[in-house]
């Protein structure tokens, strides 16, 4: 393994502990919205569509296929 290899994978996992990180931060706002809001639809939609573009983002890999794409 060369030393872009290894910077490539800390990089990598950098990156998935603070996508991680954001989940768990947005889940939380999530559960208080859900706790102290009597109608709490209009606040959740954008906590619901900011984690799934998240996990499209980072753990589909929808961003590398998008640069594939640009490349070939």
């Amino acid at each position: 393994m060369t030393t872009e290899d290894k910077k490539g994978e800390k990089s990598e996992w950098g990156t998935g502990w603070k996508v991680f990180a954001a989940l768990v931060v947005l889940s939380a706002l999530e559960i208080a919205v859900t706790l102290a809001i009597a109608n709490p639809l209009p606040f959740l939609t954008p906590l619901v569509l900011a984690k799934a573009g998240l996990i499209i983002w980072y753990f589909m890999r929808l961003g590398n296929l998008a640069d594939k794409e640009a490349t070939e």
